[in-house]
C-alpha cells in the first residue's frame, strides 16, 4: 500500500503549490469554468490568429499551466477506479486485488482534506486565464475591431463573447500528451502573479456584471469624469460601481463621515448642506464626492435627494496606475478639471463684488 501513500501525496503536493500561487476563489459555482474550457481555449487561438502580439510570454506560461494542472489531476486522478488503473500501469497490481486497494484508498484519501479543492483550483485558475485574454483583447486594436464588428464595446468574459455572438466553440485541446511527454510545468514568478490577480474586478456573477457594466458604458458620456475615456478605459479606473435608487428625503452622503465613492446623479435632484445649512442645489448629470476622494478626509457636506433619484455609485481605483497609466492620467485629467470648474462656481460671487 505503499504506491497509494506516494500517489496521494504526489497529488496532494500538486494541490498545495497550486493553491499557493493563486489561491481559490470560492464564489464560483462549481465547475462553471472547467465546463467552458473548450471555449476559453477557442476564443484565445481566435485572438492569437487575429493579432500575431496576443501571445504574449505571460499568456503562453498561463496556458501551458492551466494545460499541465488538467492533464495531471485527469491522469492523476482522486477517483478510486481511476487512481487503480494509473496505478496499476505502473505496477504489477491484479485486478483481484481490487477490494482491499479500494478500501485502503478510501481510508487514506480522506486524510488529505485539500483533494477536494481539486474543482475549485482548476475553475479558479480558468477563470483567471479567462479575465487575462479579455485584458488582453480589450487593449490591441486589431482585436477590438473584431468586437466591435460583433457588437462589443468591452469584453468581459468568453460566455459574454459567445452570447453576443452566439457562436459555439468546438476546437478542443488534447492535452494528455503534456502529462505524458513528462513536459515542464509552467511556474508563476511575483510579478506575473501580481498581474494575474490584478485582472479580478468583476463579480464572477457574469449576468449581473455584464449587465451593469454595459448600463455604465451607455452613460459614460454623461458623467464629466469619465468623458473621452474608452469602455477599456472605464473598466481599469473603476473598483466598484453600483446602482442606486433614492426616495424623497433620503441621505446619500453624510457630513463627517468617512467614505472615497463617488457618486454621479444620473436623475432627479439633490440638496447640499453644510452644518446643516442648505448651500446648493445640483441635478442630472452631477458629480459629488469627489473631494473626498482625492483628500481622503471626512465628507464635508451632507447631500439629500429632493425626490426619487437614480445615482450611480463609484469606488475609484487609484492604486492601478503601475498596470493602467493612460487610463489614470485621463481620468485625473478630467477630475482636475471638474474641480477647477466646481471652485470657479464658488468664487463667483465674490469676484462679483469685488
Amino acid at each position: 500500500m505503499v504506491l497509494i501513500d506516494r500517489y496521494l501525496e504526489k497529488v496532494t503536493r500538486k494541490v498545495q503549490e497550486d493553491i499557493a500561487q493563486l489561491g481559490i476563489n470560492d464564489v464560483i459555482k462549481p465547475k462553471t469554468f472547467i465546463g467552458q474550457k473548450e471555449q476559453i481555449f477557442s476564443l484565445y487561438r481566435l485572438f492569437c490568429l487575429l493579432d500575431s502580439s496576443f501571445e504574449n510570454e505571460l499568456n503562453v506560461k498561463f496556458f501551458y499551466n492551466i494545460v499541465f494542472s488538467l492533464s495531471f489531476y485527469k491522469r492523476y486522478s482522486i477517483d478510486v477506479k481511476s487512481a487503480y488503473r494509473t496505478i496499476e500501469s505502473l505496477t504489477n497490481y491484479e485486478t483481484n486485488e481490487y477490494r482491499d486497494f479500494e478500501k485502503y484508498f478510501l481510508k487514506v484519501s480522506k486524510k488529505h482534506s485539500e483533494l477536494k479543492n481539486i474543482d475549485k483550483i482548476l475553475d479558479t485558475k480558468l477563470y483567471y486565464f479567462d479575465k487575462l485574454i479579455c485584458d488582453r483583447a480589450n487593449n490591441l486594436s486589431t482585436v477590438l475591431q473584431h468586437l466591435s464588428y460583433c457588437g462589443i464595446e468591452l469584453l468581459l468574459s468568453t460566455s459574454h463573447y459567445v452570447r453576443k455572438t452566439n457562436k459555439e466553440f468546438s476546437t478542443k485541446i488534447e492535452s494528455s500528451y503534456l502529462v505524458d511527454k513528462k513536459s515542464v510545468e509552467f511556474k508563476f514568478n511575483d510579478s506575473d502573479l501580481k498581474y494575474i490577480l490584478n485582472t479580478h474586478r468583476d463579480s464572477v456573477e457574469e449576468s449581473t456584471t455584464t449587465k451593469d457594466l454595459e448600463r455604465l458604458i451607455e452613460v459614460k458620456d454623461k458623467i464629466k469624469l469619465f468623458q473621452n475615456l474608452t469602455p477599456y478605459d472605464i473598466k481599469n479606473v473603476i473598483k466598484n460601481y453600483t446602482f442606486l435608487t433614492y426616495q424623497k428625503n433620503e441621505v446619500v452622503i453624510q457630513q463627517g463621515h468617512r467614505d472615497d465613492a463617488v457618486f454621479f446623479i444620473l436623475t432627479g435632484e439633490c440638496i447640499v448642506k453644510v452644518d446643516g445649512r442648505e448651500v446648493a442645489k445640483i441635478g442630472k448629470n452631477h458629480t459629488v464626492g469627489e473631494f473626498a476622494f482625492l483628500s481622503s478626509e471626512k465628507r464635508s457636506a451632507t447631500v439629500i435627494t429632493l425626490g426619487n433619484t437614480f445615482i450611480l455609485r463609484v469606488e475609484l481605483a487609484l492604486d492601478r496606475y503601475e498596470y493602467y497609466p493612460e487610463s489614470l492620467v485621463k481620468l485625473y485629467k478630467n477630475i482636475t478639471q471638474e474641480l477647477i470648474s466646481k471652485i470657479s462656481v464658488i468664487n463667483r460671487p465674490m469676484r462679483e463684488k469685488i
